[in-house]
């Protein structure tokens, strides 16, 4: 049996001993084959030479997704931002706040507002000024 490399879809194939060797392929040693599907198991990437021939390349780093961190540390931290202004928008409510619980309020209000007008900022989302935390 032979085996054969196709550079355009990065496949192996074979064919009996003796068969025709399809345009577009490459014969290739069994160990080779053996080689490149080891180091595809680790984590590389099979690709084709200038010359057709199969070799092993890492991975290339997928880009960044700036605007899906961005918005999942958004969403994060207007969470925190409603759970700490839960309880201070109650004693507001029921007449209860003290001038330290209404000034909290108003801090944290003001921080949940910075985080939904993110977008507005230049660069966004792949430079982000964060709001600071209300303490």
């Amino acid at each position: 049996m032979t085996i054969l490399f196709y550079a355009a879809v990065t496949s192996f194939d074979d064919v009996p001993d003796g068969g025709d060797i399809p345009v577009g392929a490459v014969e290739i040693s069994w160990a080779l084959r053996q080689d490149l599907l080891d180091g595809q198991s680790a984590g590389k990437s099979i690709k084709a030479d200038e010359n057709g021939y199969p070799i092993l390349v890492d991975r290339p780093i997928p880009p960044r997704d700036y605007l899906s961190e961005a918005v999942t540390e958004a969403a994060k931290l207007r969470s925190i931002a409603d759970y700490a202004i839960t309880p201070l928008q109650d004693a507001v409510d029921i007449d209860d706040a003290t001038d330290v619980e209404v000034a909290l309020l108003k801090a944290w209000k003001k921080y949940r507002i910075a985080l939904n007008r993110l977008p507005e900022q230049p660069g966004y989302p792949a430079s982000i000024l964060w709001p600071a935390t209300p303490v």
